[in-house]
């Protein structure tokens, strides 16, 4: 038996030399034309490593403290592997957290834990069992008492996590404690999935209505943080963002494995290098990586009104010059 999980939308491909026997069958409505390009496979990292020996690695490695293990933190999976000592049922109000527009699911492959899910009564689930929260859906999971309780939690990269605390206020017209505080939460939600992409900023727009900021209204908004850069996200939706930046000092080598940077310049000056291999890199997060240097690249100097695209996994680097300070718009889009 195998656990087997494929994110929505994935196109499967196949080699071309299977017999006629073995070749899959056409979904519906669709039929399968022979190709010759593809692009290049992405690369395994420190997180993403093609096997993990659960009991050698993990259960019995003394060297591995740690009760949360990331397994893959990519740009479409977040899987971790959540190793706790049981403890007592926590109480009824504390609700956990819920994420906006994700499912979240459960694969537990030892001992028991419970789960309490909006809804739905507590449950405890065992070794071998699959347990689904929908988006949106208050839930709550801890290890039962008196045993260690591993689970394999399985998410798409979340924007947003909501967070209660143990003891929220009921809902005066009957809905759930998500719909009638969701109004509030939007705001809150933008301003943590801009967070979560490295912009520091004061997040004040309001999502799905037709927007005007003028220059000196952006320019009030640019916050800085210790990079030199001054970023302000003015529309977030799941597929991508835009973001008005500042920069009075150069940034490091850098590379967004599912994110393409289309960049617009509108005043100042900066060199851009892009292309090339980064050297003596490090991942700073799911498909993040960040270095002091790299060898090759084309370098272009931008001005006010130039644009660049750097593709998803291009290495890249903004280098502004002493005294100097450059500002431009960018379109960040999901590869």
């Amino acid at each position: 038996m195998r656990f087997e999980v494929r994110r929505a939308r994935a196109e499967a491909y196949y080699p071309t030399t299977l017999s006629a026997a073995d070749a899959p069958p056409n979904p519906i409505g669709r039929t399968m034309d022979k190709v010759s390009y593809r692009l290049p496979p992405n690369p395994y990292t420190a997180v993403n490593v093609p096997y993990l020996d659960f009991i050698k690695d993990y259960v019995n490695n003394p060297a591995n403290p740690r009760s949360v293990k990331p397994f893959i933190h990519d740009d479409h999976n977040w899987v971790n592997v959540i190793r706790l000592q049981g403890a007592p049922t926590p109480p009824a109000t504390n609700r956990g957290h819920y994420h906006t527009g994700l499912s979240e699911f459960w694969f537990i492959p030892e001992g028991k834990v419970e789960f309490l899910i909006e809804g739905r009564p507590l449950l405890t689930a065992e070794a071998g069992d699959i347990v689904y929260a929908p988006p949106g859906r208050w839930h709550r999971a801890s290890s039962a008492d008196g045993q260690v309780g591993t689970r394999l939690a399985i998410i798409a990269p979340p924007a947003t996590c909501i967070t209660m605390p143990p003891t929220p206020a009921p809902s005066s017209d009957g809905q759930t404690v998500m719909e009638s505080l969701m109004k509030k939460l939007i705001a809150s939600a933008l301003v943590l999935s801009a967070l979560l992409c490295g912009a520091a900023h004061a997040q004040t727009l309001t999502p799905g209505e037709p927007q005007y900021l003028s220059n000196d209204e952006i320019t009030k908004l640019l916050k800085a943080d210790p990079s030199g850069m001054y970023s302000q996200v003015i529309l977030s939706r799941e597929g991508g963002l835009v973001m008005i930046t500042t920069r009075d000092k150069s940034g490091e080598d850098e590379t967004h494995a599912g994110w393409n940077d289309f960049i617009i310049v509108q005043e100042g000056e900066a060199k851009f290098t892009l292309g090339g291999t980064l050297t003596g890199s490090r991942e700073v997060g799911p498909g993040e990586v960040r270095s002091s240097g790299v060898t090759g690249g084309r370098a272009v100097t931008l001005r006010s009104g130039d644009y660049i695209f750097a593709p998803a996994g291009t290495a890249h680097r903004m280098e502004v010059p002493a005294g100097g300070k450059v500002r431009y718009i960018v379109f960040k889009t999901r590869k």
